[in-house]
């Protein structure tokens, strides 16, 4: 995990089920980062992804796979904090 305040990069990290990821990342008090994917995921429509800091590293987990249908696809714009 980074030093707070400052930049850590994180280029090539994701695998390929996050393609065409868009940033800043949004975080939560506990450390994790939230993104979405233009692509990737099961139907190759877009992600949105959490990245568990874990051991000095991180584990991807996808929270959302778009289909296509009512839950849109190929999502292009920033995640929104809730904070």
């Amino acid at each position: 995990m980074g030093i707070p305040g400052r930049r850590t990069e994180l280029r090539g990290l994701v695998d390929y089920w996050v393609v065409g990821y868009y940033g800043p990342l949004v975080s939560d008090q506990a450390g994790n980062l939230y993104g979405t994917s233009y692509a990737g995921g099961a139907q190759g429509n877009g992600t949105v992804y959490q990245l568990t800091p874990s051991n000095g590293g991180w584990i991807e987990s996808i929270l959302h796979s778009f289909t296509g249908g009512s839950d849109g696809a190929n999502p292009d714009a920033l995640l929104a904090s809730g904070q």
